[in-house]
């Protein structure tokens, strides 16, 4: 009774952790995404702040 009670959390635990994976791959994508959306704004606040760099390497 006890070996089986074991296999089915084993059972359980598999699609956990597949979500888990395909939840951080999304969670990283999304990230992803929302990083090249502010990529113009975070060069531009970086330019701001460093003008003397920016205008140095254009």
């Amino acid at each position: 009774m006890c070996h089986q009670s074991k296999r089915i959390e084993a059972k359980m635990m598999l699609p956990l952790q597949i979500l888990l994976q395909l939840g951080q791959k999304m969670l990283v994508i999304a990230i992803l995404k929302t990083l090249q959306k502010n990529q113009d704004a975070i060069r531009f606040s970086i330019s701001a702040c460093l003008p003397n760099s920016q205008t140095n390497v254009s």
